[in-house]
């Protein structure tokens, strides 16, 4: 089931790459994957549902994987683009 999983995202991740969709001069290109949710072009802070926190950062823009669910906690985990992670008691990820 996890290796389905991972293809699966990667072939989401280099969709989306080769569409080159249009993205906010702020917004870091890609996608960022939460527990199952895509975001497009990330930028800014956003909510984990539930726990632990599975992140997948395909976003141009490093991930920081926060305590607390507003991204004003502190830091647990960094993702680098391309890399994906496990936070125990992560509740919010920002894009920046």
């Amino acid at each position: 089931m996890g290796r389905i999983t991972a293809t699966l995202v990667s072939l989401t991740v280099a969709g989306v790459l080769v569409t080159g969709a249009p993205a906010d001069a702020d917004a870091a290109t890609g996608v960022l994957f939460i527990n199952g949710k895509t975001y497009h072009n990330p930028s800014g802070c956003y909510p984990v549902d539930g726990s632990p926190a599975y992140v997948f950062n395909g976003a141009r823009g490093v991930a920081f994987i926060h305590d607390g669910p507003k991204c004003d906690a502190e830091i647990n985990a960094v993702l680098l683009p391309g890399h994906a992670g496990v936070s125990k008691y992560g509740k919010s990820v920002f894009v920046g």
